[in-house]
């Protein structure tokens, strides 16, 4: 039907004027089915009529550039946009922060997006946030207009990735940190969660959603579901974590003012008074367990990481949740 409609279009061009005749049957029919008959036309405008010569019009100006044109954004683009991401097995985290990321940056345009407002919105959130921050979210606009088939996105460059030192933390920061919160109402919660981020080596959000029947405490693991990388891994705590994890379930069954274990906006509120962040717990664990001479491979699939880039530990290794706990508890227990 798409392709009767579209020969069957015809178009009359003199100095002034453009008319374009479809028959009334087939329009009829056209409707009939569904079609977006503006839509067409539109298509029929931009890729018929504009690569044809400039002297075959006979018009008495050129033709402007469909690059150069305000495009229309509609908040069912956005979704359909993020639904074709979805296809890519991505975690409703990372979904999460695209769509929030390009319904920004369509606000600031008023859902018409040209070249001049994205400079201007990429200059404004430049000095808004880190050099990373900047770049994840310049890149997820780029992917965004090319899926809409925007010619000048790739005159847009994307800054580098700056040169990254790790900052180091020790077991003595995190007893400081704990120490300024000592007299604080939710301390039980705070030395909990403290003590399991840097035993465990969870993602701050990993933490955020854990719920009780997440926690094996006879075998000291955790099963934290799709991360990341989209794949289910175990994790494990030692035994000082799990003493002050009991402590707090036992306050919490009691009071259960909180919805999960460790609710994230009380929490980040919370540790705006210390000298660390729930995020450098992981870190430290990372730092901790080299330290005390972990197995390489051992932490990278404890922590979540991806194998993709590791031809042994993707190809040729495979360690089991025996293999995994024996090899932690020989250095945390």
């Amino acid at each position: 039907m798409f392709k009767l409609l579209k020969n069957n279009i015809t178009y009359n061009m003199t100095k002034k004027h453009l008319t374009l005749s479809i028959d009334k049957d087939i329009l009829k029919q056209a409707k009939k089915s569904g079609l977006n008959i503006s839509q067409l036309l539109e298509n029929t405008l931009k890729y018929g009529l504009i690569p044809r010569s400039y002297k075959d019009t006979k018009l008495p100006y050129k033709p402007i550039s469909s690059r150069d044109d305000t495009k229309h954004i509609a908040k069912s683009d956005i979704n359909e946009y993020v639904s074709f991401r979805q296809t890519e097995h991505l975690t409703k985290h990372w979904i999460y922060q695209i769509k929030l990321f390009v319904k920004q940056y369509v606000e600031y345009c008023n859902n018409n997006i040209s070249k001049q407002k994205t400079l201007k919105y990429l200059n404004k959130i430049q000095g808004e946030y880190s050099i990373s921050t900047y770049r994840r979210r310049t890149l997820q606009i780029r992917r965004f207009l090319r899926y809409n088939d925007i010619d000048w996105l790739d005159k847009l460059k994307v800054v580098k990735e700056p040169h990254y030192k790790a900052l180091r933390v020790t077991e003595k920061d995190i007893k400081d940190a704990l120490k300024q919160l000592r007299g604080h109402k939710y301390f039980i919660q705070i030395r909990a969660l403290c003590w399991l981020g840097f035993s465990s080596g969870m993602r701050p959000y990993e933490m955020y959603k854990l719920e009780k029947k997440d926690i094996n405490f006879e075998n000291q693991s955790i099963n934290v579901g799709k991360s990341k990388t989209s794949e289910p891994r175990i994790v494990f705590f030692d035994s000082r974590a799990k003493k002050h994890l009991l402590e707090w379930i036992d306050y919490y069954n009691e009071h259960k003012s909180f919805i999960h274990l460790f609710s994230e906006s009380h929490l980040v509120r919370i540790f705006r008074e210390s000298d660390i962040q729930v995020k450098l717990l992981r870190k430290a664990h990372a730092q901790e367990s080299t330290k005390r001479g972990m197995n390489y491979l051992t932490l990278e699939i404890l922590m979540g990481h991806s194998l993709r880039g590791n031809i042994t530990g993707s190809h040729y290794v495979t360690l089991d949740e025996n293999d995994l706990k024996n090899e932690y508890m020989k250095i945390w227990r």
